[in-house]
């Protein structure tokens, strides 16, 4: 799966450069490496931050980053889709086993009788 660069600079998919470049800002000054003594949470945090803002501020980047998102998402929409199936299929079948298991019980209770 892609990482959002949207999400992880806090801007809405149709942000302006500005916004963008706004955002990066607010987050590089916090997780900026020198700032947080060296620690490598906030280093790799930063370099992603870094190639967020790289990607979203260059408009051809972005369009074909835009392109990679949306495909992405919709893969991903698709692969849910499908596992939502399967998951409802084996729901049904549990429930179908539970029901004859269910019935038989109760014709031998009959039977007893």
């Amino acid at each position: 799966m892609i990482k959002n660069y949207y999400h992880l600079l806090g801007v809405d998919l149709n942000a302006t450069k500005s916004e963008i470049k706004k955002a990066y800002r607010l987050y590089a000054s916090k997780f900026h490496p020198d700032k947080q003594e060296g620690d490598k949470f906030f280093d790799d945090r930063f370099k992603e931050l870094l190639e967020a803002y790289e990607v979203l501020s260059d408009d051809n980047k972005r369009v074909i980053y835009d392109a990679k998102l949306k495909k992405d998402y919709q893969n991903d929409e698709k692969n849910q889709t499908y596992e939502n199936r399967k998951r409802k299929e084996r729901e049904q079948n549990e429930r179908e086993k539970e029901r004859k298991k269910k019935e038989e019980y109760e014709r031998r209770d009959k039977l007893k009788r």
